[in-house]
């Protein structure tokens, strides 16, 4: 039997907060083009992606190219600052020529992405998956909401459809073509799509058997996904669902950006954990923070014995023997295994909350579907968030009371959280000071009537900022001396740094 729910609040203490921020692990690089990293240096592959940091505008990407690259990104729209070339020397030269710009941020050699599945067996049931998740309730079908299926493609046609699958895109070359309705485009030539869009939306196998699904073929390689995700990021049709059934052994250099482009653009993004029974941190697309992670579950409530797991999974859906559309007819169906299985269950289960509330973000999307997990149903889920997923809807009855308001500390209090800056005695200071802070550091300190003196500010203007009493500041233009109580918070981007910045008890 389901076990009660247990709202957001019980999981954002203590050690569950890698499951809301996810434990990235480094990848090393292999070599270096001056002082550009290189990644995934073992690829067979000729083509060679190269990846710019946000401040990266088309107009770059251009002067970058100079009419030599297979595809450019959009990042002024909201696309992945990146860009395909084919030319290892040419590549090479030009990284050189404008690596002074500090914009880009690493060469990949173009890699294969897999699909996360394990089995097959010819059935003709319906899943138990749907049942288990209690979806197909009256009202909470996913109506209105857009589920693109970045995969192999679909097969539109299968009657478990209902006419509601729309062939999208095709990425089997670069740049990737639209669709625009046409039937022979995106098509499934293996399969794997059109399970996954089953069990996101198919009348009979689906968690969001109302919900429009939008086919795509993401090609094979790390280019051709990263060029589809470029593409939806600025063509999505909101409310938006992506659905990635497929995933690489390590973290490809690209796949944050490319899944944070897309998050950006308010596309809620559900990724398989992986099949290899290990670390799902080690797993691209599972280690991004933006995505929502999703290992898999067998109809005994056990985490699979094939499914990632720890910290960077964000929730649990019904993977193992999960019947779904086949796709060498209008009317078969087969049973697959894998954490393919389970993402789509969670973006069918992100369609439903959708079409309640259609404007949410995708964090908000999220947090919904944390809210209305069913907690501590799966048995050996090894250190992951013990969560499963449940469309119904939530508890309505009486509110929980609220817990005794904590009396306030000590005037002149403060902490600190984070790794972006230090404690030096009565001080708190960005790290280094006042030598450089570094790149991509975060930190927050909660004052409570702390009388402050500003004893040094020098932060990258418009990019690096120090946020006091609601006030952002960078530049050398800091805040200025006094009492503070609340939230003080600090961020750095990826390029550039200075020395920062250094506050201290009066």
């Amino acid at each position: 039997m389901p076990q009660p729910k247990l709202f957001l609040a019980v999981f954002l203490g203590g050690a569950s907060a890698a499951r809301i921020q996810k434990r990235r692990v480094g990848s090393a690089a292999t070599s270096y083009i001056g002082e550009v990293p290189v990644f995934n240096e073992g690829s067979a592959s000729e083509r060679f992606n190269v990846y710019f940091s946000r401040k990266a505008t088309d107009a770059m990407l251009k002067n970058f190219c100079a009419g030599r690259c297979d595809f450019m990104g959009h990042p002024d729209a909201g696309g992945i600052p990146f860009v395909v070339m084919n030319d290892e020397s040419v590549m090479q030269a030009t990284v050189l020529d404008h690596q002074g710009d500090g914009l880009i941020e690493a060469v990949e050699n173009d890699g294969v992405f897999k699909d996360d599945e394990i089995s097959e067996s010819e059935v003709t049931a319906a899943s138990w998956g749907v049942t288990r998740v209690g979806a197909g309730v009256p009202g909470r079908t996913g109506a209105g909401v857009n589920i693109y299926v970045l995969d192999s493609g679909v097969r539109v046609s299968h009657q478990d459809f209902g006419g509601r699958a729309i062939p999208t895109l095709d990425a089997a070359t670069l740049p990737p073509v639209e669709c625009n309705g046409d039937a022979s485009c995106a098509v499934d030539d293996r399969g794997h799509g059109s399970h996954c869009a089953g069990s996101a939306g198919g009348s009979t196998f689906g968690v969001a058997p109302s919900a429009t699904i939008r086919a795509m073929d993401r090609g094979s390689s790390y280019a051709d996904a990263y060029a589809s995700m470029d593409w939806l990021a600025l063509n999505k049709i909101r409310p938006a669902v992506c659905t990635m059934s497929f995933g690489s052994t390590g973290q490809s250099a690209g796949s944050e950006e490319a899944v944070d482009a897309m998050v950006n653009q308010g596309i809620t993004v559900t990724v398989a954990a992986g099949n290899n029974n290990g670390d799902s941190c080690s797993f691209t697309f599972a280690f991004v923070p933006s995505a929502i992670s999703v290992g898999s579950s067998t109809s005994t409530d056990a985490r699979s014995s094939f499914s990632n797991y720890g910290d960077c999974i964000t929730i649990f859906a019904p993977g193992s023997s999960i019947v779904s559309a086949g796709y060498t007819s209008d009317t078969g169906s087969r049973s697959l295994s894998g954490t393919s299985m389970a993402a789509p269950h969670v973006a069918g289960g992100a369609a439903v909350i959708l079409a309640v509330e259609p404007s949410l973000a995708p964090a908000k999307v999220k947090e919904r579907l944390l809210e209305m997990a069913e907690a501590d149903a799966i048995t050996d889920v090894k250190g992951s968030p013990n969560l499963l997923l449940d469309v119904r809807e939530a508890y309505t009855g009486p509110p929980t009371p609220a817990p005794p308001t904590p009396a306030p500390p000590p005037a002149g209090t403060w902490t600190l959280t984070g790794s972006g800056c230090e404690m030096n005695g009565d001080c708190i200071q960005s790290n280094n000071h006042p030598a450089s802070y570094g790149n991509s550091q975060s930190c927050t300190i909660n004052a409570y009537e702390v009388a402050l003196t500003v004893d040094a500010f020098s932060t990258e203007r418009s990019y690096d900022f120090l946020t006091m009493g609601g006030t952002r500041y960078s530049g050398t233009s800091g805040p200025a001396s006094g009492t503070y109580s609340g939230v003080i918070s600090w961020a750095t981007d990826s390029s550039v740094v200075t020395s920062g910045w250094k506050l201290c008890k009066a």
